[in-house]
C-alpha cells in the first residue's frame, strides 16, 4: 500500500484522495486579516483540515506541496 507523506508529517493513501482545496477559514472576533484552511477530501471520509489559520500565500505554498507529495507518491514505483 502506497502512502503519501505530506509536508504536515501526516501520511495518506494517494488513491483516497479525491481533492486538495482552499477554502477561507472561519474569522476570529474583530479579525480584519482573511485566513485560509487547506483541506483534504478523501473518496470514503468526511474532508480533512491539514492545516487552518493560514495567509492565502501560505496556503496556496501548503497546498501545491500536498498535491506534489500526492502525485510523486502515485507515479513512483514500489
Amino acid at each position: 500500500m502506497k502512502l503519501a507523506l505530506l509536508p504536515t508529517g501526516e501520511a495518506v493513501r494517494p488513491a483516497d484522495v479525491k481533492r486538495i482545496r482552499i477554502e477561507p477559514a472561519l474569522p476570529l472576533l474583530e479579525q480584519e486579516i482573511e485566513r485560509y484552511r487547506v483541506v483534504v477530501e478523501l473518496t470514503d471520509e468526511a474532508p480533512w483540515i491539514v492545516k487552518d489559520g493560514l495567509s492565502l500565500e501560505e496556503a496556496t505554498s501548503l497546498s501545491r506541496r500536498c498535491c506534489q507529495a500526492v502525485n510523486e507518491s502515485l507515479t513512483r514505483e514500489d
